[in-house]
């Protein structure tokens, strides 16, 4: 490791901050810019997308099902309530 190299989740975050923060504001927007591709090629890399995504699917599928069900205990209550009305 070399002197002053930080390791870790925030590393990334802080040699992002570090690049930009210095030079000009041609050099520094270049600065960023090659950070946040080289994040997100990163990202793309990680399997941290795929993982969100899967968990996005799986929360997706999750609400289609509970939807699906209070529409349908929904229904059927209606349906006694309405049962029980008519027959008082």
């Amino acid at each position: 490791m070399r002197t002053g190299e930080r390791t870790g989740h925030y590393a990334n975050h802080f040699s992002v901050l570090q690049e930009s923060g210095s030079g000009s504001s041609s050099k520094g927007e270049i600065g960023m810019k090659n950070a946040i591709m080289r994040r997100a090629k990163d990202f793309l890399r990680s399997e941290d997308g795929p993982t969100a995504t899967e968990y996005a699917v799986m929360l997706a599928l999750i609400i289609v099902v509970c939807i699906t069900a209070v529409k349908a205990i929904g229904t059927k209550a209606s349906a006694a309530f309405t049962a029980v009305g008519n027959a008082m």
